[in-house]
């Protein structure tokens, strides 16, 4: 009776030996885990801003160069900024994920 109690004491033992080792484990994973969204998002902060920042000098360079183009480069320069601003945002895409 005495050796059947000292054999459910020693898996239970190790059964809470097993849990904390998972626990720990978890937690490590959790902790890496959440670095990685902190450095994800600074990284679509950043690229944030230099969406806006890009934003108000096309802005400003298309008021500036407006009157000087021609309606086929007009068009052909939106074609160009269209095609960055899908690029832009697959990036962004890619970030969130």
């Amino acid at each position: 009776m005495l050796n059947e109690h000292n054999n459910l004491i020693d898996a239970l033992r190790y059964n809470i030996q097993q849990l904390k080792s998972k626990f720990e484990s978890e937690k490590r994973e959790c902790e890496s885990a959440l670095a990685e969204l902190n450095r994800v998002q600074r990284e679509l902060m950043l690229a944030h801003k230099d969406i806006l920042e890009l934003q108000q000098k096309y802005d400003h360079l298309r008021l500036a160069h407006r009157s000087s183009l021609t309606d086929e480069e007009r068009k052909a320069d939106n074609r160009r900024l269209q095609r960055m601003m899908r690029e832009i945002d697959k990036c962004i895409a890619l970030l969130n994920e």
